[in-house]
Formats: structure tokens, sequence, C-alpha cells
């Protein structure tokens, strides 16, 4: 649970609840210059890539790592994998957020250090699914908000999710050694980056339409390394599709420059 994030990264629900706002925000502003070496993001490990990004993708990249860990804690609570569950809810606040928080106060995004609290701490408090469900919904909605105060550019979007497909690939790699998983959490990592890389792929087709499109087309050979948030069986598929997607998007979202 290391993440190297290549570029950038971006989340899921609040878009897609809000489609219509965030479609206006994503075309409101050319990207913004480029973060000088050292800036945001630690040294290395999650959110370190991210210096090499603009701050606008820097900022949707640490939103989405938060999201990816939010995402899967919530598939594995469901299936009854709690010990695992606690390990991506905690992940954000304990390694991430110390991160973001600047980053949000830049763009005049309220922080939301309580929420990933609240959805850890129902996690570890073996709390009913309606009750994890809510706290989960109260992390999406401030990481929605911040992605609006980013004003993102829809070219900005398409190379969060270039991004964001790198950094699962460097996961998949560690966590599933010859089909077989040799570290379950970097697998559960990668697996929660590839949601929110569809997520944001889908919310793209509202302003940029055949983007969006060449981008879901890179995608779909990828479901099949994602078989289940825990694997039963041996994984037949090749990780290389992991970054055969991410070379097609990076064609497809140059388009958009």
């Amino acid at each position: 649970m290391n993440e190297r994030i290549t570029r950038l990264v971006l989340p899921r629900r609040t878009v897609l609840a809000g489609g219509a706002a965030i479609a206006g925000a994503l075309i409101m502003r050319p990207a913004r210059a480029q973060v000088a070496e050292g800036g945001e993001g630690g040294a290395g490990g999650e959110g370190g890539a991210a210096r090499e990004a603009g701050a606008t993708v820097s900022l949707l990249t640490m939103l989405g790592l938060v999201e990816g860990h939010v995402r899967s804690g919530s598939a594995l609570y469901a299936a009854g994998v709690s010990d695992m569950a606690l390990v991506h809810k905690q992940h954000p606040s304990k390694e991430i957020y110390g991160d973001l928080a600047p980053m949000l106060e830049a763009v005049g995004a309220p922080g939301f250090a309580p929420e990933l609290d609240a959805a850890a701490a129902a996690v570890m408090g073996g709390k009913d699914a309606a009750t994890v469900a809510a706290a989960e919904a109260a992390v999406l909605a401030a990481i929605g908000k911040a992605r609006e105060a980013a004003k993102a550019t829809p070219g900005e979007v398409a190379e969060s999710v270039q991004a964001l497909v790198r950094t699962a690939a460097d996961e998949y790699v560690v966590g599933i050694v010859d089909g077989q998983v040799a570290q379950l959490a970097e697998y559960q990592d990668a697996w929660g980056f590839m949601r929110v890389a569809r997520a944001q792929t889908e919310a793209l087709a509202a302003v940029a339409p055949e983007v969006a499109a060449k981008m879901a087309e890179a995608l779909a050979p990828t479901d099949a390394l994602f078989p289940d948030i825990v694997p039963k069986d041996r994984i037949a598929a090749d990780p290389k599709e992991l970054q055969g997607a991410a070379a097609r998007i990076e064609l497809a979202r140059l388009q958009l420059k």
C-alpha cells in the first residue's frame, strides 16, 4: 500500500450525483502552472509523483487516492473482511491527508479530516451497513466539493484518469504475481483506484464525450483483472492490460490539449 502515483487521480460518487455542476466546473479555466519540484505531495510513496503535475492535477491525484481507499474499505466491509476494511479506511488519514490539507486550503475547499475519522471509526466499531454507508457518503461528498473547488479542465480530468490507471498498474504487479495473490492490500488498492478511474471517465463524458468514449474503451479490457475485492481463483488476465490502457488514455486525452 505504497502507491507510486504516476501523475494523477480522480474520484467518483459526487461527480455522478452532481454531473451538471461538475461539468460546468470542468470548463471554467485553463490548466494551472506546474508545481515546483518538492511541492505538494510527500516525498516518495503516496503523493510523491504528484509533484510532477500541475497544482490541480496534484489535488485530483490525492483526492482520488483517498476515494480509492474508501471504496475498497467499504467493499471489504460489505464482504465481511473487517480487518482489511479498516486498513483501507484508516490509510487516508494516516498517509495522505497531511499532504492533501494544504492543497484543499489553496483552492478554498473545506477540510474533511473529521469525516475520514468517522468513516474509519464506523468500521472499527463494527457498525451496521447503513452507518458505514452514511460515513462513506460524507467523505465522498467532501471529495466532490473539493473537486468542484479545483475547477479542473477536461484535460486535467483525463490526465488524472491516466495517472490513476498507471498507479493501479504499479500496485497490481506487486499484489498479483503469476495470477496469484502475493500482497492482497496492493491488489485492493488497484481495485479501488480503477473504480475511481472508471467513474471519472463516465463524468468526463458530459463535457468531452468523444474522448471519454475512447477512454472507456481503453479501460474495458482491464475488467478481467479484478474479479472481486478478494480474488478466490487464479487470475488469467494479463496485468499489462493496465499499462496498455494508460497508454491509450494518454493518446485520447491529447485531443483535449
